[in-house]
């Protein structure tokens, strides 16, 4: 919304100062990570009042984007919230569990679609050795012939991001005219994964607690982002 909206940098400020009362370790400590990321004091994924802090990779990769593109400074928090996503795709942690690095995107190609998108943007240090290692993940996950089509759209759009040369191996007349474009789901709400219940976690990535969110004009959005990419 803060990137869509057209609003002021005063605004944008006021964001950040909102994000600073809801990182993890203010008033509570997330528990549904892993462990080694539990002292980290990142933001979380939602300003809810009594809830625990969660972290998702993606939403953090979101504003990351805002606040690198408003121009803040970043502050301890920020810096801790690209150590988590620094950590998660160096230790391979996104591509065997992606659902508890980002369980409201929980797929590689998702959540290297949001991370591309934040480190071909913004020059980010502690992001640089991410690179070369999720450009060699790409290539690896593209070699997958049971890969659906819109998430080979999401790899070929983030390899482009990259300035990776590659020929696509999409059949475009295939894509257009398939039942993914209007049931693909780009995002999950977990209904279980916000409780931090270490019982109700073990069922939390099975899609009977989960709701499917699918947008078909965000499908033809991300359809056509690829498009454009891939030409230039």
């Amino acid at each position: 919304m803060y990137l869509t909206n057209g609003c002021s940098a005063e605004d944008a400020f006021w964001l950040q100062k909102k994000l600073r009362l809801h990182y993890n370790g203010y008033k509570k400590t997330i528990k549904n990570t892993f462990p080694e990321y539990r002292s980290l004091r990142a933001y979380s994924t939602y300003f809810g009042e009594h809830m625990r802090p969660e972290f998702d990779a993606c939403a953090l990769s979101n504003l990351l984007y805002c606040l690198l593109y408003f121009d803040l400074e970043l502050d301890d928090h920020a810096h801790d919230s690209i150590q988590y996503i620094k950590q998660c795709v160096l230790s391979n942690q996104y591509l065997l569990n992606p659902f508890t690095v980002a369980c409201y995107y929980p797929k590689a190609p998702l959540i290297i679609y949001h991370i591309v998108r934040l480190i071909t943007r913004f020059d980010i240090p502690a992001l640089v050795q991410c690179r070369d290692k999720i450009t060699e993940d790409i290539y690896k996950l593209l070699s997958n012939n049971t890969l659906s089509m819109i998430d080979t759209v999401l790899l070929e759009t983030s390899l482009f991001r990259l300035k990776e040369s590659y020929c696509s191996k999409i059949d475009f007349k295939s894509l257009i005219s398939s039942r993914e474009v209007q049931n693909y789901s780009f995002f999950v709400a977990s209904l279980l994964r916000p409780l931090q219940n270490p019982i109700l976690d073990v069922f939390a990535p099975l899609p009977l607690f989960q709701i499917q969110w699918c947008c078909e004009a965000h499908t033809w959005a991300l359809i056509a982002e690829w498009k454009a990419l891939q030409k230039n």
